[in-house]
């Protein structure tokens, strides 16, 4: 067993026996857990309503767990993984369908919303979390209820709101390598019509790496956000909401590299004659030339307007989001630096129509949908050696993609226990691509085929397909349900971000398409004070887009064939007693390639999907005290994940290809007042000083590939406050 289960048990323990002396509440309710309502088919319903593979955290739960972004929320998903070469390319994998490989004609398998926005490009997904509500992720294709289509599943922040009553909050949070975070919220009425929402976050930590020679903080960061919500009544059935956000990033090397094996020579390039050594085996020290860095900046606005009369619902949300990018990164030995940009406009327009019987059996929904973006994306590639010439490479693509959609789904309750659920979905994606690609120097034949001519070319293409979802529910006891569910999922296609000539510049890859087969088993047990949620599936995948990388990393995408990923997820909660929460899930699954040649014709079927790991594992025990006296209530909380080895890419590469398993501890001390209004914690995050290994390079062409890793062990302390209410 991982060596954090054995403690997590004996804190467990440890805890229990001393909190044992404490007054219980024999009361019913107060060992009965909470009911969580989640808007996942565009309509509030209990989570155990929901056939549907569904987490969801809340947001006390996501401030207490000290998430930053959306990969720390990722990890806490059953069966979901993350890969993070710099804070412009995060990728997330949920179910082994990963979000990873888009260039500016690319699209993601999972998708990514915030507040009904879907948020399409890559480097726009790391911006700051904070005043969130709740976090829903939906496993398995997802369409006919959201504007989007998606094969893996979906992400969705939901923020805070604005509030009829004049209320607000603020907390502080410092920890070790300088960490300081300030946020703060204020809410509260404008007029009779009219409430408003503000939410701002100040964050700045030192690096967790250092260069090993000069001593400096090499990933340091600074960040700033905010966001404005004002919600108006037009008149009794019309309703808007507008919402306006702003973030500002500046970091250092964001994903400093190290070799996977730093006690071997990092060798170079053919015929350069100084291998690179790793100055030290620590992974967070390095050996980098200075001047890494990234910024990002990311600003948008959306209006939601609601019309409702009885039992019908019209939406229509208008999106715009701008964001820009400029970054340097490099590998360990210095040899690769990237100066690159990136830079989109996205615009979504989605209209809804929902409605409800009057005798209350059938729920619908249909809507439209529409995603203009436009992208672009460089950099210039340089390396210093003492072959000559030096090798450079200039890279400009530009996208200009639309996505549009037509989805319905209808839930028809044939008898109070049987409910049959049907969607459809059709999906159109057209898109123009433009290229440029040059390379000269001695390596130049790496990047391009003829250097002596750059690759220059236009193209465009389009994708179309319907998708479809059916399902069976059966409710067997008030507390007890089951479903079986078929859903179908589709990824348009796309052209390569880095052609090596005119062929494949123009040439396209393929649509992909998933066929999802899942069962599950909802149930509240022993009067509510355990819940227990059990999903089986079986996905077929076909057309797969994966990645081949070249002996100069350059990145081709092509379709692969067909995987078949198969699985067990369980999820539970439970309070044994009035002042003890139990909380975990578990995944597992079996995975393989069906058909897989790869660029080669080497026939690699029968080998493991990448990013899928064979399982995960997630504990949580929550204890806390009844009030003390005036003194307020204390509670205690341990938070362990661990997984399996996990093959980074395919084809799988045993040697240096797999990212080893890695058990990560939390741990949490905090206070509440008597009347809830301030909060104190004491929190460690890592604590075991496990160096995850969230990155893995393609420089092929060297003796072994960089990596990049998580953070270490981290302290700190947080004091927040509520006012108003």
């Amino acid at each position: 067993m991982p060596r954090s289960i054995w403690l997590a048990g004996a804190t467990l323990c440890l805890s229990s026996m001393s909190f044992s002396y404490a007054q219980e509440d024999n009361s019913e309710t107060a060992y009965q857990l909470d009911n969580v309502v989640v808007t996942a088919q565009r309509r509030e319903q209990s989570l155990q309503d929901v056939p549907l593979a569904i987490t969801v955290l809340s947001g006390d739960e996501i401030a207490d767990r000290g998430a930053v972004d959306v990969l720390d929320l990722a990890a806490l998903t059953p069966g979901a993984t993350f890969t993070f070469i710099n804070a412009a390319e995060p990728v997330i994998s949920i179910r082994g369908i990963s979000s990873g490989g888009e260039g500016a004609a690319s699209d993601s398998g999972v998708l990514m919303m915030i507040d009904g926005e879907v948020i399409s490009r890559d480097f726009l997904r790391g911006a700051p979390i904070f005043d969130v509500e709740r976090l829903e992720v939906l496993r398995g294709p997802q369409g006919t209820t959201y504007g989007r289509n998606a094969t893996g599943g979906v992400i969705h922040l939901i923020s805070r709101t604005p509030t009829d009553t004049f209320q607000g909050n603020t907390s502080l949070e410092i920890g070790d390598y300088g960490l300081v975070t300030v946020e703060s919220a204020v809410s509260g009425p404008l007029d009779e019509q009219t409430s408003a929402r503000l939410a701002v976050q100040i964050n700045q930590r030192d690096g967790y790496t250092t260069d090993y020679f000069t001593g400096r903080d090499v990933d340091t960061k600074q960040s700033a956000a905010g966001r404005l919500t004002l919600d108006r009544e037009l008149s009794p059935n019309w309703n808007m909401r507008i919402r306006g956000n702003y973030s500002q990033e500046r970091h250092g090397e964001t994903g400093p590299q190290k070799s996977y094996d730093p006690s071997l020579p990092f060798i170079s390039p053919p015929f350069v004659p100084q291998p690179f050594v790793e100055p030290t085996a620590d992974p967070y020290q390095v050996g980098l030339p200075t001047g890494t860095y990234f910024d990002r900046d990311i600003w948008g606005a959306s209006s939601e307007l609601v019309w409702s009369s009885g039992a019908l619902e019209f939406v229509s949300l208008t999106t715009f989001r701008h964001g820009d990018n400029e970054f340097r990164q490099t590998t360990p030995q210095g040899y690769n630096i990237i100066d690159g940009t990136n830079e989109a406009d996205v615009f979504s327009q989605e209209f809804r129509l929902s409605g409800t019987s009057l005798e209350g059996d059938l729920f619908w929904v249909s809507g439209l949908y529409l995603i203009d973006e436009d992208v672009s994306f460089g950099f210039d590639r340089s390396g210093e050696t003492i072959i000559t010439p030096p090798t450079r490479q200039s890279l400009r693509q530009t996208s200009d993609s639309r996505g549009y959609g037509i989805f319905a789904e209808g839930a028809w309750t044939v008898t109070p226990p049987l409910t049959l659920t049907l969607g459809a979905r059709y999906s159109r994606d057209e898109k123009s691509f433009s290229i440029f690609n040059q390379a000269t120097g001695a390596f130049a034949p790496f990047f391009v085929d003829d250097p002596s001519m750059p690759v220059a070319a236009t193209a465009s293409d389009s994708w179309e397909t319907p998708t479809y979802r059916a399902s069976v529910e059966y409710q067997w006891t008030d507390d007890i349900s089951t479903y079986f569910t078929y859903s179908r999922g589709y990824k348009s296609g796309g052209f390569n971000s880095e052609p090596a000539n005119l062929v494949a510049a123009t040439t396209t890859f393929d649509e992909e398409i998933l066929d999802n087969f899942e069962a599950g088993l909802r149930s509240r047990l022993f009067s509510n004070r355990l819940i227990l949620n059990l999903t089986a599936f079986d996905m077929h995948y076909e057309d797969i887009q994966t990645g081949f990388f070249t002996v100069g990393g350059v990145e081709t995408i092509a379709n692969i064939g067909a995987a078949s990923i198969s699985g067990i997820e369980a999820e539970f909660t439970a309070r044994p007693f009035s002042f003890l929460t139990l909380s975990g899930n578990y995944a597992g699954y079996d995975h393989e390639y069906d058909e897989f040649s790869d660029s080669n014709g080497n026939d690699l079927s029968g080998t493991p999907v990448a990013k899928v790991p064979d399982w995960t594992l997630t504990l949580s025990a929550r204890l806390e005290t009844p009030a003390v006296g005036d003194h307020g209530r204390f509670g205690f909380e341990l938070d362990h994940r661990t997984r399996s080895d996990v093959y980074h890419d395919a084809p799988p590469d045993p040697i240096w290809g797999v990212r080893p398993g890695v058990d990560i501890l939390d741990a949490r001390l905090n206070w509440t007042s008597n009347s809830g209004n301030w909060e104190a914690s004491i929190w460690g995050r890592n604590l075991l000083d496990e160096a995850e290994m969230v990155y893995i390079g393609p420089q092929v062409i060297l003796s072994q590939r960089p990596v990049v890793y998580g953070p270490p062990r981290t302290i700190g302390v947080r004091l927040s406050h509520k006012f108003g209410g």
